[in-house]
């Protein structure tokens, strides 16, 4: 029979300088990525500072895990989506703007990483978005 294990804290992120984290998620790979990552090793956080850190849960030393940032919002992010299908990345910021960030080269640190997508709609412009979330029957992502 299996015992169930109370829980416990796995890892800590910490951001450098401190700043609030807004969101979270774990990483999902891409149906085509030859060598997806074991799971729940990537994790991406987002909040006040305007940029989305990218963590190595099991990379240790003076970094502690991460792998760096992503700079383009001008103001915090409250939301972050993946699309397991294709591997692309939404964030969306507290001024209404959505980011479409696609994966640009074989691994999983900021550099292989770049902006593909500005949404600026205009119902949404000076709000901020809280949540995201894609219709998963669709062909192509939609928000």
């Amino acid at each position: 029979s299996e015992q169930t294990q109370p829980p416990h804290l796995v890892v800590t992120l910490q951001h450098r300088p401190p700043t609030f984290v807004y969101c979270g998620l774990f990483h999902c790979a891409a149906a085509g990525d030859p060598a997806p990552p074991r799971p729940h090793r990537h994790v991406l956080t987002a909040g006040f500072d305007r940029r989305l850190h990218l963590w190595d849960t099991r990379r240790g030393g003076r970094h502690k895990g991460t792998l760096g940032g992503l700079v383009q919002h001008k103001s915090h992010v409250n939301a972050l989506c993946w699309e397991a299908k294709t591997g692309r990345l939404y964030s969306a910021d507290g001024a209404g703007v959505i980011l479409v960030w696609r994966k640009t080269g074989p691994g999983t640190e900021p550099q292989h990483f770049s902006a593909v997508r500005e949404v600026r709609h205009p119902q949404l412009l000076g709000k901020a978005v809280t949540g995201l979330a894609l219709r998963p029957l669709r062909r192509r992502g939609q928000l």
